[in-house]
């Protein structure tokens, strides 16, 4: 009997309680009978699903996971590039990629990659929690250093105890949680809707892949972080101790559990198991109440706020005995937004506590008068990943720009609203745009007005990526988007990502960076407005970008962010030109030293992590305040300004802050009486 025949009466079940919902009859009693319908659905699954597993491949003990000889992924003498993904219901013929990471192994560069082999192509006909079409294999990960040479080869099969499922390419997620300095990564499999259970492998100095064990646990720790499917990223929050958050069913909400490195093992930080062998932090380790600053220096308490919130809203009133401990504040806006004369807020919230059984992830955008926080309106928006960007025209009227993908069973369907808010809440776009068929779209919110707007790339009527179909830029006189940039940039089709973008302040350029992730290279893209052509591209590997304009528009400041540093660079316009200020050699450690300044402590060689950031130009356009940041000799945090003149490539005005120990700060510090 398959999964999908054992749930059909279930969901029949439940299509009839839903009706006596909506038909108001006893609608809490009907839900919470759904709610049981939902439980018994997924233990029935869940023994299916342990049923069909069993007699899978042993956890093999701690320690290196031995490299292999894996059928068609013989150990390279350097990084060979496979193919793309074999045709539907065909066996895989050569290993393909599913993600690479570039990590510092004893302050040296090297790069991780995952391989599936020996694997198929799986049509379902009836689909699963797998969705319709995805692959099944073999994982093998492959390690090289810095000039591509091999490092090792590691079959990572065994460290799994069910067959390995994958649906598409992800990002592959590395950090150092156990504080030995040296990188691990996570690779996750589907458990079940709530969430994923996660491996954590590190790298030894010899670039050797190690599972690092976890007790109590033997199939990866279970994570309802939604920040990535195959890979995540952990929350540390301390020496060796990392967080995740868990959907806790019977609780209906999120709880947080902690996880401690001893030396051998990750072990919940209290010494005690939990149900999967975590530390319950619901109690204390999580803020309840936020404390939102406003621009005039004054704060206000979330709690007050949600406080205000209109629960005719069914999915806050679902909830409403839960809040405010599972809504959070995401943006803040100050400005007036409905047309009234009085200053008013804009507040998007984020909650967090929905059960499974009520869908999709849910935000609520609400104005509130400022002075006394009365509540005005309010609008929620339900789906999986929502994006918000405020926009004003040219009269000052203000609209609200939402952006929502909601993806269920390998199907996406995009909305994209531009919404008056004096008009309470006036649809001004087309919506339900889906990507179910090759006409469709998806849309990604940039900055300062400007929409991504992504077409799908099919590989056998299978979404394999997006591409770049044209861009939309904000028009503050008609008060619409105008389309520009159309297909500009092509040689890379189907592994196109939006990361960032920005217009200059007279609106002649924008610049946009696009990653290919899986090739491990991102472009810079300046195009000329005016004319509606590509300027210049560069060439510039980084995890993620910032961007700060010159007044005079003629000089661009680009922030580039990688895992262990964040570099600046200026863009001359006119030039076409591009100079790292961190690669320059003018500014640094050595550097400073040679303009007179007196360093007390001595730099960390091994991981000096240099942070260089701009915090403002200078009226003119020619110079540029920068923060810097580095690491010394005793792992504190040292940090401090400088003026950077780009005409003379000099830097001035040296200053050094107070050490500091823990956490980056990651926000540019500006000089207190600072003045050009």
């Amino acid at each position: 009997m398959s999964i999908n025949n054992f749930l059909k009466p279930v969901f029949e079940k439940l299509t009839d309680i839903a009706k006596g919902i909506k038909d108001n009859k006893n609608a809490k009693a009907a839900l919470c009978i759904a709610s049981v319908f939902i439980i018994v659905a997924a233990a029935g699954t869940a023994v299916l699903f342990n049923k069909n597993m069993s007699g899978g491949a042993a956890m093999p003990a701690a320690g290196t996971v031995e490299p292999s000889s894996v059928s068609g992924a013989a150990a390279p003498t350097d990084m060979t590039v496979y193919g793309a993904l074999e045709s539907a219901e065909n066996p895989l013929t050569e290993p393909f990629e599913l993600t690479r990471a570039e990590v510092g192994i004893g302050g040296v560069k090297a790069t991780v990659r995952l391989l599936m082999t020996e694997g198929r192509h799986i049509t379902d006909g009836e689909p699963g929690p797998f969705g319709k079409e995805y692959y099944e294999g073999n994982l093998v990960a492959e390690v090289f250093d810095q000039s591509n040479k091999l490092l090792s080869v590691s079959d990572l099969t065994g460290c799994f105890s069910q067959p390995l499922v994958f649906r598409s390419r992800f990002d592959l997620k590395a950090g150092d949680y156990n504080g030995d300095g040296l990188p691990e990564f996570t690779v996750g499999q589907y458990f079940s809707s709530n969430y994923n259970a996660f491996n954590i492998f590190t790298l030894s100095e010899k670039g050797e892949v190690i599972k690092l064990q976890v007790r109590n646990i033997t199939d990866g720790i279970l994570s309802s972080n939604h920040d990535g499917y195959y890979s995540t990223g952990f929350e540390k929050i301390g020496a060796g101790v990392f967080k995740v958050s868990v959907y806790d069913m019977q609780k209906g909400k999120y709880i947080d559990k902690a996880y401690k490195w001893n030396g051998l093992e990750f072990e919940p930080d209290d010494g005690t198991a939990a149900a999967d062998g975590g530390k319950d932090l619901e109690g204390d380790g999580r803020e309840t109440v936020q404390s939102v600053k406003l621009k005039d220096g004054s704060s206000i308490s979330s709690s007050e706020l949600v406080e205000k919130l209109d629960r005719k809203d069914e999915t806050l009133k679902y909830v409403y005995d839960n809040l405010p401990n599972d809504i959070r504040i995401s943006e803040v806006h100050e400005g007036s937004f409905t047309g009234s004369k009085k200053p008013e807020l804009l507040v998007i919230f984020k909650l967090l506590g929905l059960p499974h059984a009520a869908g999709l992830d849910y935000s609520v955008a609400a104005v509130f008068e400022k002075d006394t926080l009365r509540w005005v309106t309010q609008q929620g928006f339900m789906t999986d990943e929502a994006q918000f960007g405020l926009l004003q025209d040219s009269k000052k009227n203000n609209y609200l720009l939402y952006s929502g993908t909601t993806t269920y069973q390998g199907h996406s369907t995009c909305t994209l609203q531009l919404l008056s808010l004096k008009d309470d809440w006036k649809e001004l776009l087309p919506t339900d745009n889906g990507i179910n068929s090759l006409g469709n779209l998806k849309f990604s919110i940039l900055e300062k007005g400007i929409i991504g707007v992504l077409k799908p790339v099919f590989e056998e009527n299978t979404v394999i990526g997006w591409d770049n179909k044209y861009y939309m830029k904000w028009n503050d006189k008609t008060a619409e988007f105008d389309d520009f940039i159309p297909d500009t940039y092509k040689d890379k089709a189907g592994k196109a990502y939006f990361k960032a973008a920005s217009v200059s302040p007279d609106g002649s350029y924008a610049a946009v960076s696009h990653e290919w992730g899986f090739d491990g290279i991102s472009y810079l893209l300046i195009y000329d407005l005016k004319h509606n052509c590509l300027l210049k591209k560069f060439e510039i590997a980084a995890m993620g970008y910032g961007f700060m304009w010159s007044p005079d528009s003629r000089r661009l400041c680009v922030t580039r962010t990688a895992r262990i540093w964040i570099d600046a660079a200026v863009i001359d316009i006119g030039k076409k030109s591009l100079f790292s200020i961190m690669d320059s050699g003018i500014a640094g450690f050595e550097a400073f030293k040679k303009y007179g300044v007196d360093f007390d402590y001595k730099l960390n060689e091994n991981r000096p992590d240099p942070y260089y950031q701009p915090c403002e130009w200078s009226p003119d356009s020619k110079k540029i305040l920068m923060s810097y940041q580095w690491t010394d000799s005793s792992y504190n945090r040292q940090g401090g300004s400088f003026v950077f003149d780009f005409d003379r490539r000099t830097v001035s005005d040296i200053t050094q802050n107070k050490a500091h120990s823990g956490a980056d700060n990651l926000e540019p510090e500006k000089p207190a009486g600072f003045k050009w």
